[in-house]
């Protein structure tokens, strides 16, 4: 499971030959990128904040802001970055390349979190939008793959858990009868002993 490749190359892109303006907030980008790409991810978040405020460039701020979380290992923030990156995209599809980006990175958070079947829908809404992407149709099989074993081991471990169960009852039960058996051999033997003929000497 790979990464996105070329991450701050492609914001940088955006900055300069993207046709809207807000050169403010373009700078504020390459400031973020510079910093991400030194590992110094705390500037670069704060950065990209800073960038957000632009509404045009918002979503390739939150994108950026997702993958820098994504690499410092806060996957439940990076996932709600790259949802709000995609849900502030314009509908008019212009944005094909980083809407792949943000569903592809997406996926691969789900993925590392175990959610194979989400980690499939993104790498699978991926691919609608862009077909030819070796990477996405790969990690699309492989969550899929991930998944059915997943539920394969799943269904073993309950027929396990069930058959722990039964034999769990089972010496449940036997214990209880033994116990049972017991207490009724102990009677029997107490009713021998009080029962039994008393010693009144010679029978002659």
């Amino acid at each position: 499971m790979r990464l996105l490749k070329g991450f701050v190359l492609f914001i940088a892109a955006v900055c300069l030959f993207s046709a809207c303006d807000g050169l403010t907030g373009k700078l504020k980008l390459i400031e973020g990128n510079f910093f991400f790409s030194r590992g110094k991810f705390n500037e670069a978040i704060g950065v990209y904040l800073e960038a957000r405020e632009d509404q045009r460039l918002a979503p390739y701020a939150d994108f950026a802001l997702g993958t820098t979380y994504l690499v410092l290992e806060q996957d439940d923030t990076a996932l709600e970055r790259f949802s709000t990156a995609e849900q502030n995209l314009p509908s008019n599809g212009e944005n094909r390349n980083l809407l792949y980006r943000i569903r592809y990175n997406r996926g691969v958070v789900k993925f590392q979190q175990g959610d194979f079947e989400g980690a499939a829908d993104d790498f699978r809404g991926a691919l609608e939008t862009d077909s030819s992407a070796r990477d996405a149709k790969q990690n699309l099989e492989l969550s899929l793959v991930s998944l059915y074993m997943k539920n394969q081991a799943s269904g073993i471990q309950e027929i396990r858990t069930s058959t722990i169960a039964e034999e769990q009852d089972k010496k449940r039960s036997e214990i209880i009868f033994d116990f049972v058996r017991q207490k009724e051999v102990d009677k029997w033997k107490s009713w021998e002993w009080t029962g039994g003929d008393e010693d009144d000497g010679p029978d002659y």
